[in-house]
């Protein structure tokens, strides 16, 4: 992502690599959060690097899963083949992932109005991260956000061609916010 030191690659990474690039299965030693570490045997089918973290996506007994790596304490090569999905594709796969990750991060949903000189900015930039949908009325929107702080952060970016609705804990964080700037930084004169 723009601003974004580059990511710097897992220990885990260079074997990893060399297992997808060899279809060979791998059996894995895995910490999930707030869990001791895990061995799981893995089809690995492809590597990631998403806003500077990597993530492999792999099939386990479950079915298609991703893991970070850095929670991978070890990854040994088994020399047994491993099994792709007929049709496996890397960037599909990934896309879903992203979705998933969206409809399990809305804990608030926004409506806002955008001006129609921004209206394809703000969706294209919303829509990277989180579900986006039409509102009522032209230039309104539905937008699912993970908290009422991250959705206060992330619309604050769009200044005035954002106005935020709803829900009303959002428009209250906004307006702390703008306090905050306007502390730090005073009222705006005439002379700008």
């Amino acid at each position: 992502g723009w601003g974004r030191p580059p990511a710097e690659a897992p220990a885990c990474l260079d074997a990893l690599r060399a297992a997808v690039l060899a279809g060979e299965q791998i059996d894995l030693r895995y910490a999930p959060p707030g869990r001791p570490a895990e061995d799981r045997r893995l089809h690995p089918h492809g590597l990631v690097c998403n806003r500077g973290v990597w993530y492999l996506v792999a099939t386990a007994p479950q079915g298609m899963r991703t893991y970070r790596l850095s929670r991978v304490v070890s990854v040994r090569r088994t020399g047994l083949p491993a099994e792709r999905p007929a049709g496996f594709d890397l960037a599909t796969a990934w896309a879903a992932v992203g979705e998933r990750l969206r409809e399990r991060a809305t804990a608030v949903t926004v409506e806002v109005s955008v001006t129609s000189q921004a209206a394809g900015f703000v969706r294209a930039s919303l829509e990277r991260w989180c579900r986006v949908e039409a509102g009522e009325g032209p230039g309104r929107l539905l937008v699912a956000m993970p908290s009422v702080p991250a959705a206060a952060r992330e619309l604050a970016a769009f200044g005035d061609d954002v106005v935020v609705h709803g829900p009303a804990e959002v428009r209250a964080a906004l307006a702390r916010t703008g306090a905050r700037l306007v502390e730090r930084y005073g009222t705006p004169t005439a002379a700008g």
